[in-house]
């Protein structure tokens, strides 16, 4: 097999070009335009996907003692939405997540997902002062946080991810809702290393294009396990640990402590 000797930059941007228009890496929103469907729910695209790859038994995440395996993400993802609908998410409202690199991230993420509300990651262990700029900046109709959190989010709905794990799953499934491909998805916050933070924001059409971008640099397989020392409301740790894990069929083991030399050595050892 000939080797590829072009730059990852320059493979990335022929495989964007070519990858987007045929094959499981298609952008779900292609030709759409600003027709509203199902099918552009990024949701709808990473289940169908996980079907028709054959990945539904495989585990896609390891979080302390339990493995979830593609099924029972995406089937948790569904029924989670349905419970941050009743605590107040909604289509095209923010859902603000404070929470460790654990399970109840993906499915309060990919549930607001779900329901088209727009996930707002941020770091688990900010203050008060932090935590009050940006509510009011991104003014979010729901707040999943760890346990002991609620407290730093007097004035709003709070469901705590413990709570997210254990009852989500239950709930019935809430169907994709349909958006179109210019639908936003996420936004994150920049460090504000020069001023205040600014979210950033994200469509539905993008998670395509990344992981067309991260087949063509990394060349992952069903038999890779991914560890990320970055966290999830990182834009490098939510690519790692959720994006790229549920667009290519590995596995990621999810780590809820900061990392630290000893516990990533461990985690290297077991994994």
């Amino acid at each position: 097999m000939a080797q590829d000797t072009r730059s990852p930059q320059r493979r990335t941007r022929a495989a964007t070009k070519d990858g987007l228009r045929s094959g499981s890496f298609a952008d779900p929103a292609a030709g759409s335009g600003s027709e509203r469907s199902v099918d552009n729910n990024v949701t709808a695209w990473l289940a169908k996907l996980a079907a028709e790859s054959g990945w539904l038994e495989r585990t896609a995440y390891a979080d302390g003692e339990r493995s979830w395996t593609y099924a029972d993400i995406h089937q948790a993802i569904a029924s989670s939405a349905t419970l941050l609908a009743e605590r107040g998410a909604k289509e095209g409202e923010p859902v603000l997540i404070a929470t460790q690199d654990r399970v109840g991230f993906v499915l309060a993420f990919l549930g607001a997902a779900r329901l088209g509300a727009i996930a707002v990651p941020v770091n688990p262990r900010l203050g008060a002062k932090d935590y009050a700029f940006m509510t009011a900046d991104a003014a979010p109709r729901l707040v999943v946080c760890e346990e002991g959190l609620a407290g730093l989010f007097p004035d709003l709905p709070v469901l705590e991810a413990n709570e997210l794990e254990r009852d989500g799953p239950s709930r019935a499934p809430c169907p994709p809702a349909s958006v179109d491909r210019d639908a936003l998805l996420y936004g994150q916050y920049t460090s504000g290393t020069t001023g205040k933070p600014k979210l950033v924001l994200h469509r539905h059409s993008d998670v395509a294009h990344h992981a067309v971008a991260l087949r063509a640099i990394l060349e992952p397989t069903p038999e890779d396990v991914f560890y990320s020392v970055s966290r999830t409301y990182f834009s490098y740790g939510l690519g790692n640990s959720v994006l790229c894990v549920l667009s290519t069929g590995v596995s990621a083991v999810l780590q809820r402590e900061l990392p630290t030399i000893d516990a990533v050595a461990a985690l290297m050892a077991r994994y």
